[in-house]
């Protein structure tokens, strides 16, 4: 990936005496293996540019920008990515959980690749910082898988299912012969989880079923992989 030269759009000397304004986040929590988006609202700024620092706790899949910017992904496989947006936007990450956490625990802005910086609406250089919503487990009246998306599969897919109570689940995974093909199991939380699965765990093309686990539910539906 080429890098980019990060432009300074204020006094990036001292931050003494600025204004702060925060990039606003919904905060979750994670288990191990879940994947989660995360959007990052600059819409009150005209302007900014960070480091952002997913700690050692999440893997960063994907990173996307609404709004005139750039990417410096040189550190990604660090958890680091430099970024600037010249306008008002959103940053939106794609992360999966490698152990349980909760987002504002993981999540912090930082120097080590773009030093931090923000611009108000009217011009002026402000300190720039995350506002996390207050997190709160999200309730489900009853336990459902849903279709994997996207589905035919030719790179990685999503699976996703609710439960009215945390616990483990289990996700397994059979070709048309019954032979398991993958296994993923994952401490689930109340509500809304998501398993990704990629391409290169769900062997040959062709129709498979796969089936979630969690104390007394089950569930099974079909997807299909193509090459």
């Amino acid at each position: 990936d080429a890098d980019f030269v990060a432009i300074e759009l204020g006094n990036v000397v001292s931050g003494q005496g600025r204004t702060s304004l925060n990039l606003e986040v919904e905060d979750a929590r994670l288990e191990s293996g879940q994947t989660a988006t995360i959007v990052l609202d600059g819409s009150a700024l005209a302007g900014l540019q960070t480091t952002l620092d997913v700690g050692r706790d999440l893997q960063l899949l994907d990173v996307e920008l609404t709004g005139a910017g750039g990417l410096n992904a040189r550190f990604v496989n660090d958890g680091l990515i430099g970024v600037v947006l010249r306008e008002s936007g959103t940053i939106e990450l794609t992360v999966r959980a490698v152990n349980p956490v909760l987002l504002s625990n993981a999540l912090t802005l930082t120097d080590d690749v773009v030093y931090q910086e923000g611009v108000s609406a009217t011009g002026s250089p402000v300190q720039l910082g995350l506002a996390f919503t207050t997190y709160t487990a999200p309730a489900s009246s009853h336990n459902a898988l849903y279709q994997n998306v996207p589905n035919p599969v030719a790179d990685q897919t999503a699976v996703s299912f609710d439960l009215v109570t945390a616990g483990e689940a289990t996700l397994t995974v059979r070709d048309v012969t019954g032979r398991v093909v993958t296994v993923r199991t994952v401490e689930a939380v109340a509500g809304r989880n998501t398993i990704t699965l990629r391409r290169s765990e769900l062997g040959a093309a062709g129709s498979l079923t796969y089936t979630l686990s969690s104390g007394d539910f089950t569930a099974t539906k079909q997807l299909v992989v193509v090459n």
